[in-house]
């Protein structure tokens, strides 16, 4: 009898520490996930990282484009973006190329000349050739009109321009992208990106 009251004593015992370890182990997997839902609920509450704006190259007025349609030689070659914003190419005639990405023209060139019926799969790239300027203002050594080259960071925009004046806010810059209607203030990051058309502004500091 001891020794079988022995046996369910810690039978008992053991069923009793595994209930207890399944309590303490379950509530710390709830702060976990409740935690990461808080935080992704916050980062989404919060707006982008200015200091790292999304951005890229869209073609706009002034800009000079080598398209090549493979394997069609008449339908390739150089086309200038008009103050319209567009070009005009043989066969199907006026297309709307500013405020758009070089890849996107392509596309919409390819579709055009399939659902027109000129070709069955219309291979089609777009090169850029020459773009239009970009613009520093505000406190810099020579504010004004630069031409545009590849590789063009906030850095080397500033230092095209003569680099910042001595009442120059040197932590923050202004850009007005191009195709956008309000500029925005960005902490100064030498990966910042400068696109043709853009326009930087270097305001002045409180002293």
């Amino acid at each position: 009898m001891l020794k079988r009251s022995i046996e369910a004593v810690c039978r008992a015992t053991i069923a009793l520490a595994i209930v207890w370890v399944a309590a303490c182990a379950a509530p710390s997997n709830v702060p976990s996930q409740a935690g990461t839902g808080a935080a992704a609920a916050a980062n989404s509450s919060q707006s982008p990282d200015a200091s790292a704006p999304k951005a890229e190259f869209r073609l706009g007025s002034g800009d000079k484009i080598h398209v090549i349609v493979f394997n069609a030689d008449k339908l390739s070659g150089d086309y200038d973006i008009d103050l319209s914003g567009s070009i005009v190419m043989p066969l199907i005639g006026v297309v709307p190329a500013a405020g758009v990405v070089p890849t996107d023209l392509a596309d919409t060139i390819a579709k055009r000349l399939k659902d027109q019926h000129f070709m069955d799969d219309p291979q089609v790239s777009i090169q850029v050739i020459s773009t239009r300027p970009f613009y520093v203002l505000g406190e810099v050594q020579k504010p004004g009109e630069y031409p545009y080259r590849a590789g063009l960071t906030i850095n080397s925009a500033v230092a095209t321009a003569g680099g910042f004046t001595f009442r120059a806010e040197q932590d923050y810059i202004y850009i007005l992208r191009y195709g956008e209607g309000t500029e925005t203030k960005i902490k100064m990051s030498p990966s910042i990106p400068i696109f043709p058309g853009d326009i930087v502004r270097v305001d002045n500091r409180f002293f």
